[in-house]
């Protein structure tokens, strides 16, 4: 085979390496601005599942947040979801705030984005999680370690 061919047939292959490349990424865009307030993923009782896909689909669109860790620290605090008010300390939520902060939280991390319930919705998964991963990405994992 000559030198030509062997190009011609390099730069197909890359070509079209290149297109499947780029319609991964369209896909993954067009899902995030379908629902780039990971609505309807995880509301007031979210079981496993949804709590995982709320806190992954929240912490994509955060830039200093790793998902894989957000969900290990819910599931640590909380078994994503399965005991989410602690009857000693009253911590509430996925990720367990203190009931005396979390209304601040809430309105420093939460209140203007109008994505749903009001401050005392602590139990409400998909706006704990918000809060949370908006405290992280601002300010890291301390009130967790």
């Amino acid at each position: 085979m000559n030198r030509q061919k062997k190009q011609g047939i390099a730069f197909l292959v890359l070509a079209a390496v290149l297109f499947v490349a780029g319609l991964v990424v369209l896909q993954s865009a067009n899902a995030q601005a379908k629902n780039p307030d990971c609505r309807g993923l995880a509301g007031a009782e979210g079981s496993q599942r949804q709590v995982k896909r709320t806190i992954w689909c929240v912490a994509n669109k955060l830039p200093h947040v790793s998902a894989g860790r957000a969900v290990r620290i819910a599931d640590r605090e909380t078994g994503l979801g399965q005991d989410e008010l602690n009857d000693v300390s009253g911590t509430c939520g996925i990720f367990q705030h203190q009931p005396h902060l979390w209304s601040g939280r809430y309105h420093d991390f939460y209140g203007s984005k109008r994505w749903g319930p009001g401050p005392n919705r602590c139990l409400h998964d998909r706006v704990n999680i918000i809060v949370s991963l908006t405290m992280v990405n601002r300010g890291g994992w301390g009130p967790w370690e």
